[in-house]
């Protein structure tokens, strides 16, 4: 609760201007300078209440827009976003990327210092295609579901947007490949 009373009424009113406590100091630039603050205040002021409703505007269309079957909530799924659907395989994919860093760079070190030849061998040996396809094969069913569902929501206003359509496109492109891949790989 907010104190009110004479003691209190000045802390509140920024119509009036503050009155110099240095007694050398000019009154006239005392409420020049005050007049300044006081505009600077109304346009901070001005400007917080036109980006306090239009994040409202912006998070109620996104709410109206982002709204998920309830089919899809039973199942598990209960947001738009790919990257959030897909869950604990979007760490899959982060520690892949890790591994195929790491490949690279032994590669690399292999053409000079013959020792890393054989750690990069070993890897390349347990990485390159029995990773990729078991992890495909079993998030196939996910990554399909997720994409399908980001598909009715692909927006590209933040950057965190951006990347989850991406992601969602690249699942996408993913899923529709994977089968004719393995088929080829099996053959």
């Amino acid at each position: 609760m907010i104190p009110t009373g004479d003691l209190t009424d000045w802390m509140f009113d920024f119509t009036k201007p503050v009155e110099a406590t240095d007694p050398t100091v000019d009154e006239q630039t005392s409420g020049q300078e005050n007049e300044r603050v006081l505009a600077e205040t109304e346009t901070e002021i001005a400007t917080e209440e036109e980006t306090e409703s239009s994040s409202e505007v912006k998070e109620a269309d996104t709410a109206t827009v982002l709204e998920i079957p309830e089919r899809f909530e039973t199942i598990g799924y209960g947001s738009i976003p790919f990257i959030e659907n897909i869950g604990f395989l979007f760490v899959f994919i982060l520690v892949f990327a890790v591994i195929l860093i790491v490949l690279a760079s032994l590669w690399l070190l292999s053409c000079c210092w013959d020792r890393a030849y054989p750690y990069y061998k070993s890897l390349y040996k347990s990485v390159f295609w029995n990773m990729q396809l078991r992890f495909g094969l079993e998030g196939y069913i996910e990554f399909a579901v997720a994409s399908f569902i980001n598909l009715h929501g692909l927006y590209w206003v933040t950057i965190s947007d951006k990347f989850n359509s991406v992601a969602c496109i690249v699942g996408l492109t993913l899923t529709v490949l994977l089968p004719p891949f393995v088929l080829w790989y099996l053959v």
